[in-house]
């Protein structure tokens, strides 16, 4: 109590998906609706007058419903990391928050009940319940912010390189006669090439800076080797030891 009431501590609540039905619901909905591999939602209670979470950016989208109270949300116009993944989540240095939220480069929204905000992945934000003379609900009662966040969790399998990846892959499958040992050392060798490729250069490197990028701006940067593990599905490859024996 006297975290919340005196230090301004959010109340934090993971995974409302298991622990309501109606949220449940809607976090299958959205499951649905963008294929995604998985919705959860947590609830978040920040007093007023409070941050709750410092300058961040998020790998997944996020979908956030005001439920009560009054909610200052910045958010930056353009991505710090473009359609980033699980394995590209960092936090921002001290010159980027300071670019990417300062005037001019973001946008700023004051949430109130019943509002929803969507903010895609990548995009630096922060949250605020302080309010300044002026804004949209500054006069009314001083009262605690309640939202409800879904976090929409997607493989990202969406880029060029996936697309050089299935075209490798629809190629060999086409094959007339069955794949000889030679061809599955090419298929293997092509696909490592491609994901080498489009890894080359890129690391800490935004894609507008650099566009050797572009042929894989929605995929983790895994070394070669790992992303020829995540196709082997393309190719009916069940396990390593069978991908590895091919190439020996």
């Amino acid at each position: 109590h006297s975290l919340f009431n005196d230090l301004g501590f959010t109340l934090i609540i993971n995974d409302m998906q298991n622990r309501k039905t109606s949220v449940k619901k809607i976090s299958d909905y959205l499951n649905f609706e963008f294929g995604s591999r998985t919705v959860n939602s947590n609830l978040y209670l920040t007093p007023f007058g409070t941050y709750g979470f410092e300058q961040h950016f998020d790998y997944h989208d996020v979908i956030v419903v005001q439920i009560s109270g009054r909610k200052k949300w910045s958010i930056a116009n353009h991505p710090l990391v473009y359609l980033p993944t699980h394995d590209m989540k960092r936090k921002p240095s001290i010159m980027e928050t300071q670019f990417y939220m300062s005037a001019g480069n973001h946008s700023t929204i004051i949430l109130q009940p019943g509002d929803i905000l969507y903010i895609p992945r990548g995009f630096v934000h922060n949250a605020t319940t302080e309010l300044t003379a002026g804004q949209k609900g500054y006069d009314e009662p001083s009262l605690p912010s309640l939202h409800l966040t879904f976090g929409i969790h997607l493989d990202c399998d969406a880029s060029a390189q996936t697309l050089l990846h299935l075209a490798v892959a629809k190629f060999f499958s086409q094959s007339e006669s069955s794949e000889n040992s030679d061809q599955q050392v090419m298929r293997i060798l092509m696909h490592y090439a491609i994901s080498e490729v489009g890894r080359s250069g890129c690391d800490d490197v935004l894609p507008e800076e650099d566009r050797r990028c572009l042929l894989r701006q929605s995929l983790s940067l895994n070394n070669g080797w790992d992303e020829v593990r995540r196709i082997r599905k393309i190719d009916g490859i069940t396990n390593d030891t069978e991908l590895f024996h091919n190439i020996l």
